[in-house]
């Protein structure tokens, strides 16, 4: 647990988050999903605190590759490059 009130449930090596784990911040943001080296990578889920749910996938705590956006009940699926949505046109 940290200071600020963010705290982390799962695996580390070299005291950095490693494999699968769950991660709660404050703000009541979740993800729960791939780290490596104590980052974001790989598969993931985070949900938003407004409820917004991204599921797919993750590159330097950032979403990065194909991933599906829920919120409102509704899905789309997108490819993402550096935590920005790639606009199909």
């Amino acid at each position: 647990m940290w200071k600020a009130g963010d705290y982390y449930i799962g695996y580390s090596k070299n005291d950095m988050r490693e494999g699968k784990g769950l991660y709660v911040y404050a703000n009541k943001g979740v993800y729960f999903g791939d780290w490596k080296e104590g980052k974001q990578e790989g598969q993931g889920s985070y949900k938003s605190p407004n409820g917004q749910l991204y599921v797919g996938a993750w590159k330097n705590n950032m979403r990065h590759g194909e991933g599906t956006i829920t919120e409102y009940g509704i899905s789309r699926k997108s490819d993402w490059e550096n935590d920005v949505e790639k606009k199909n046109n």
